[in-house]
């Protein structure tokens, strides 16, 4: 059965990140915050589009609306999103949007995320 968050009184993104498993490095969650901060103020709009969604599906599953694997499946789908903007980009812009991607299934899905799907 997938994991549903703990109930808490904090909302907000960055706290659902603090609040993941001790399994979960201190320096894994920083990072995590670090990342998803640097999408929400990053000047390429569609980078901050993405940021806003990742911000929004963290909220969701501390809200208890989504499970650990709706939220892993929900970020995923934005990594893969991002890879398939980056085609359509300029040499530069295709490849700082594909370590997006990258940074995306390696720093929240695969780095913060995976102990929420154990």
């Amino acid at each position: 059965m997938p994991k549903k968050p703990k109930k808490a009184g904090k909302k907000d993104w960055k706290s659902v990140i603090d609040d993941l498993p001790d399994q979960v490095a201190d320096t894994a969650k920083t990072e995590a915050k670090d990342f998803v901060d640097q999408l929400l103020n990053d000047s390429d709009e569609f980078a901050q589009r993405q940021g806003k969604k990742i911000a929004g599906y963290l909220e969701q599953y501390a809200k208890g609306q989504l499970t650990a694997e709706e939220l892993k499946e929900c970020t995923n789908d934005v990594a893969v999103l991002t890879e398939m903007h980056a085609a359509k980009e300029s040499i530069a812009g295709k490849q700082r949007l594909q370590k997006v991607a990258l940074d995306i299934t390696g720093i929240l899905i695969k780095g913060a995320f995976a102990a929420l799907l154990v």
